[in-house]
């Protein structure tokens, strides 16, 4: 857990908070996934019983939750990427509408 950065980890009514601060939610879905990959972490790796998730960007706060179907879609996108990591050649690129702006961008085009 030591390369994890939570914006803000709290406890509250017998539940952790984490919170994350977005500048904006242009990819609102990505920011739900971080959130949700801190969840199951703390949840597999501290072994929490409850662990909730707040995005909040400006005045709009969305509240994730540590569901079954949430811990189970984790689970299936974990085994996803450690299948992809293990392949002998990576997938072809394939330019997303976000790619242009994104951090890696070099890393995907090399």
């Amino acid at each position: 857990f030591s390369n994890l950065k939570f914006d803000k980890l709290s406890k509250q009514r017998g539940h952790y908070l984490i919170t994350e601060y977005k500048k904006s939610l242009k990819n609102e879905l990505a920011g739900k996934m971080q959130l949700l990959f801190y969840i199951y972490l703390l949840k597999t790796g501290l072994n929490l019983k409850e662990v909730k998730g707040k995005l909040i960007s400006g005045k709009k706060v969305i509240l994730v939750d540590d569901t079954s179907e949430n811990f189970a879609l984790m689970e299936q996108i974990l085994s996803e990427i450690s299948a992809l990591a293990n392949l002998e050649k990576p997938p072809k690129f394939t330019q997303g509408k976000f790619c242009q702006n994104c951090a890696y961008h070099d890393y995907c085009t090399a």
